[in-house]
């Protein structure tokens, strides 16, 4: 598996440390230091990359779900339940957004009224042409697709800045040492918090 290759491939890293560290020579100690300085700033980069992409992906997500809202066909139904719908349609977005973070239990609380609403809605819309219903319903599809997205967008948000700001510290914790020298022990410390993390 992925998780075994990645204990597999710390755990001799943490050997070839070890190896190096043991040494007396200071320039096999340094070497070492700088090569992990060396991973920590490319695993920085890297995932500094990737929070980029996310926050990107994002804010199209968030335009997409302005522009439907924007667009919805029931604005553009002319009844006199409309009004009603577009009520019942902002509520149910708000309702979506709600049950970020909630318990499961507040989820499916926050759900039933979802579907409650929804099924008004249908009840309001009979009244209307099934081709307008069926854009409604496009609608909303794309809708709650594009709220879920932008949920875990926002999760994997907040993870992959808390690795960014632990992969910078942990750079700049290993500059300092590949500057003052005898840091090989903390270096030796890192890389087995790193293998325990990923066990």
């Amino acid at each position: 598996s992925t998780k075994k290759r990645v204990v597999d491939s710390l755990t001799s890293k943490l050997q070839h440390y070890r190896a190096l560290i043991g040494t007396p020579d200071i320039t096999d100690k340094a070497s070492a230091a700088m090569a992990v300085v060396s991973e920590m700033t490319s695993n920085y980069q890297r995932e500094q990359a990737k929070l980029n992409m996310l926050r990107g992906e994002l804010a199209a997500v968030e335009i997409q779900l302005r522009n439907l809202t924007i667009n919805a066909p029931a604005a553009s139904v002319v009844a006199n339940n409309n009004k009603e719908l577009l009520d019942i349609r902002r509520q149910n977005e708000s309702l979506e957004l709600a049950k970020n973070g909630k318990s499961q239990e507040d989820q499916k609380r926050i759900q039933d009224q979802i579907d409650a609403n929804l099924r008004k809605m249908q009840q309001l819309s009979a009244s209307q042409s099934p081709g307008q219903q069926k854009n409604i319903e496009r609608n909303q599809t794309q809708q709650s697709t594009l709220v879920d997205r932008k949920i875990e967008l926002q999760q994997q948000i907040v993870a992959s800045e808390n690795n960014v700001t632990l992969f910078r510290d942990q750079k700049s914790r290993y500059e300092t040492m590949t500057s003052t020298g005898g840091g090989e022990q903390v270096i030796l410390r890192a890389k087995e918090d790193e293998l325990r993390l990923a066990n």
